[in-house]
């Protein structure tokens, strides 16, 4: 689901009063909720997903993973 919506994103171009366009992109960094793990856990894990997949290049998505810390779903 968070790549078709990433996708569809990375269709859309934003122009403001007859300016050149400028392309939209976005990143995802994603963690499953886990009831023994806290929140605020949890969201660190997915910003650590969340700055994984700026690094790998932006534009994409990147799941929280605790066998290797992160893993690349797309590019």
């Amino acid at each position: 689901m968070i790549e078709r919506i990433r996708e569809e994103l990375g269709i859309t171009t934003l122009a403001f009063h007859g300016s050149k366009p400028i392309p939209v992109t976005v990143s995802f960094g994603l963690a499953m909720l886990d009831p023994d793990i806290n929140v605020e856990e949890t969201i660190h894990r997915a910003d650590t997903a969340l700055y994984a997949a700026k690094t790998a290049g932006r534009n994409c998505s990147c799941i929280w993973c605790t066998a290797n810390a992160t893993h690349m779903v797309k590019d």
